[in-house]
C-alpha cells in the first residue's frame, strides 16, 4: 500500500484542477476553483492519472466531493462519472449544491451512486460497506452492480 499512497501523493501534488487525496482504500477526488484557468489539455492529463489510480492502483473505493464547486462542467462531470463506472468497488458523491443535484437531475445521473452531506458522513458509509457491489442508500442496483451482471459494455 505505501507505494499506492506515494502514487496518489505524487497526483494529488500536480492536479490543479481535480485534487486527488487518499482516505484509506478510498480515493477522494475533489474538482478545484481553479477549473476556469486550467486548459483542457491539461484536465485531459489530470483525468488520466486519476483513471490509472482508479483503475490499477489497488483502491477500492472512491468518493467525489463537490463540495468546492458551485456547479459543475460538462468535461468534469463526464470525467467523474467515468470514475464512477471504473472503481471496482463503490463510487459516492458528498456535498453537492443545489444546481449541481439539478444537472444531475436533468441528466438523469441523480440516484446512481449515493450522495451524502458531507466528506465525513461518506467515508463512513463507504468503510463500512464490505460487499463488492455499488448500491445506492436506497437498496437500488447501481451502475458497477449493473456492468457486472450484464458483462464488460
Amino acid at each position: 500500500m505505501e507505494g499506492l499512497h506515494e502514487l496518489a501523493l505524487f497526483a494529488s501534488r500536480i492536479n490543479r484542477a481535480l485534487k486527488v487525496e487518499i482516505e484509506q482504500r478510498t480515493i477522494v477526488v475533489t474538482p478545484g476553483n481553479e477549473l476556469d484557468s486550467v486548459r483542457y489539455q491539461e484536465i485531459h492529463l489530470e483525468v488520466g492519472r486519476i483513471n490509472d489510480l482508479v483503475r490499477h492502483g489497488g483502491f477500492r473505493n472512491l468518493l467525489i466531493d463537490l463540495s468546492a464547486r458551485p456547479v459543475l462542467e460538462a468535461v468534469i462531470q463526464t470525467a467523474l462519472v467515468g470514475f464512477c463506472r471504473a472503481i471496482p468497488g463503490q463510487a459516492a458523491f458528498c456535498g453537492i449544491s443545489d444546481t449541481i443535484q439539478n444537472s444531475m437531475n436533468v441528466s438523469k445521473l441523480a440516484g446512481l451512486w449515493p450522495t451524502y452531506a458531507t466528506r465525513a458522513e461518506a467515508i463512513e458509509a463507504l468503510n463500512s460497506q464490505t460487499d463488492g457491489c455499488s448500491q445506492t442508500t436506497d437498496g437500488v442496483a447501481g451502475p458497477n452492480q449493473l456492468i457486472d451482471s450484464r458483462g464488460a459494455e
